[in-house]
């Protein structure tokens, strides 16, 4: 992992494409519900990660979602998704440890047919559906956000 550093929300977003809080909320407490275990998801470099679990099930909602993320022959990770100013904060670090080792700050939109878009990631999902599949594979695309590793300039 790369040393910590916030990535600026690219281009702020408007304020009346913004997810309104309270279907941000639902889409945090849907991804927080889901409780995915998913089998190995390529990243960049070759590199695979394993979805282990929700570690908040009983945590209220309105601070973060944290998952385990298991990374080929690294030790394990925790994916904390929280919600802020229209963005979603993104922050991976070692399990046990305080300080991220990674920070990504993606902003949260609503597209027109009213989901839930991080253009960045490539990922959208109704807040409200109740189709577990469609959470799935947002949730994917925020870890593969998360996990890619940057290239470096030179």
């Amino acid at each position: 992992m790369e040393p910590p550093s916030p990535s600026p929300a690219v281009g702020a977003t408007p304020p009346e494409l913004r997810l309104p809080a309270d279907q941000a909320r639902e889409l945090l407490r849907k991804l927080r519900d889901l409780d995915l275990h998913a089998p190995r998801l390529a990243v960049s470099g070759g590199r695979q990660v394993r979805i282990a679990g929700c570690l908040s099930l009983d945590s209220p909602i309105e601070g973060s979602v944290r998952y385990l993320v298991q990374v080929q022959d690294e030790p394990e990770h925790v994916l904390e998704i929280g919600w802020r100013d229209g963005c979603l904060d993104v922050e991976v670090r070692l399990r046990g440890a305080e300080t991220p080792c990674r920070r990504l700050r993606l902003p949260l939109q609503a597209d027109p047919q009213g989901r839930a878009m991080l253009a960045q990631a490539r990922a959208r999902v109704h807040p409200a559906s109740a189709a577990a599949r469609e959470f799935e594979h947002f949730l994917r695309r925020v870890v593969r956000a998360a996990f890619t590793r940057r290239r470096q300039a030179g």
